[in-house]
């Protein structure tokens, strides 16, 4: 078995999906290659399945639906770390729930509008990517403080 080096930061990501079995997305194998121990890993299914339970039940009560997000875990003299952003715009797709409709992707609070932005562009997909247009940015951010303010219940100041 494969353990993690000492002293160095590795990092796992761990991508949860609305439409299908959280387990199906998680590998046991793939994330014993990462970690040290059969425990920690265990570990990292146990945490990733409570925190992927109480995001998306915390943004239902919020008209949102978490159609998919991921996280991800590093490991640093041993210890089990969560880094990066989790349940961001940046790492997740978060939907309107009175929009969705299955077969159609519905608006959204994250970076899908960039993304679907990117598409109509002629470019070859390599960095460095297009400049984006002020109107792409400033859409974008009204579409991240919209879901920050519904899944907080305060208007940003």
């Amino acid at each position: 078995m494969k353990t993690a080096p000492q002293n160095q930061l590795n990092v796992l990501r761990i991508k949860h999906v609305r439409s299908g079995s959280v387990r199906e997305v998680f590998d046991l194998g793939k994330t014993l290659l990462f970690v040290a121990t059969n425990e920690m890993a265990e570990c990292v299914s146990d945490l990733s399945l409570q925190i992927y339970a109480a995001g998306p039940d915390h943004a239902t009560q919020h008209a949102i639906i978490v159609a998919d997000t991921k996280f991800e875990f590093g490991v640093v003299d041993e210890k089990l770390l969560l880094i990066d952003e989790w349940l961001a715009p940046d790492s997740s797709r978060f939907w309107p729930a009175g929009l969705y409709a299955v077969g159609q992707s519905p608006p959204s609070f994250d970076k899908q509008f960039v993304r679907d932005y990117l598409e109509t562009l002629d470019w070859n997909e390599t960095p460095p990517g297009p400049r984006l247009t002020g109107d792409v940015i400033a859409r974008t951010a009204a579409k991240y403080v919209e879901g920050c303010e519904r899944l907080t219940g305060e208007k940003l100041k």
